[in-house]
């Protein structure tokens, strides 16, 4: 697989926790794409904090970790990127990675026209690493933006956040966010369902439903698996290539 110039421009932002079966694809990504990668860890009841120490050791100085005990999703990430030193931040999470492009060729483009902020449509994987959920596509997320920009704290955003502070934004769309969060283990998924249902009050996607289902993120896939379509071979052949 290529890998384009490694981005001096971007810092990656990334905060996880109970992350042992992505953190190991994500840092294989990562760590050759971005001088700077920056995480916030929270509790983790598994192998995360040992796998980031591994990280650190194999790769001192360009990752930088810290730890933050979570109040809610939002101060996290803006946690996180307040501990950017790169003008420019990407903010991923750990069962994600990004199409590649050259990062600092964009946000070079992206300053000359005085846009701060870009998004990307997402392809959440569905089933396997095969199909996506056609139902959410294109579920477009605004994750690459300047010092400029910060995440809103109305309460109502919480957990699904904006970002305000840009003067102008566009999307990417020959670049996809892949997002293997609906394909994880089940003790995954139910530990994130009992995780986010702390916040429900303040969720106004599915604060209804956290509150509802002891393990939401497995009863809604009984749902989002009748939606699953195959992805487009080209996407399909970059899924393979990370599995």
């Amino acid at each position: 697989m290529s890998i384009p110039k490694r981005s001096t421009r971007v810092s990656l932002c990334m905060v996880c926790a109970n992350s042992e079966d992505t953190l190991p694809r994500f840092f294989r990504w990562a760590v050759p794409r971005f001088a700077e990668i920056v995480v916030v860890r929270s509790e983790s009841q598994d192998s995360t904090d040992a796998i980031v120490a591994e990280q650190l050791r194999a790769h001192p100085g360009q990752i930088r970790d810290y730890f933050r005990k979570i109040d809610d999703i939002t101060h996290q990430k803006q946690h996180c990127v307040d501990r950017a030193t790169r003008s420019w931040r990407l903010v991923i999470d750990a069962d994600e990675l990004i199409e590649d492009t050259d990062w600092d060729h964009l946000v070079t483009q992206m300053d000359a026209v005085g846009c701060d902020m870009g998004g990307f449509p997402r392809y959440n994987l569905q089933v396997d690493d095969q199909h996506y959920c056609t139902d959410w596509y294109p579920d477009v997320q605004a994750r690459l933006f300047n010092r400029r920009v910060y995440f809103n704290k109305e309460p109502r955003y919480q957990t699904h956040h904006r970002m305000d502070g840009a003067r102008g934004g566009k999307v990417f769309h020959e670049l996809h966010i892949l997002h293997w969060g609906n394909i994880r283990p089940s003790h995954q998924l139910a530990w994130k369902s009992k995780m986010r249902a702390q916040y429900a009050a303040t969720d106004y996607i599915e604060g209804k439903e956290l509150a509802s289902f002891e393990d939401w993120f497995s009863e809604r896939n009984r749902t989002l698996d009748t939606l699953r379509a195959p992805l487009p071979e080209r996407v399909a052949a970059t899924v393979r290539a990370w599995r």
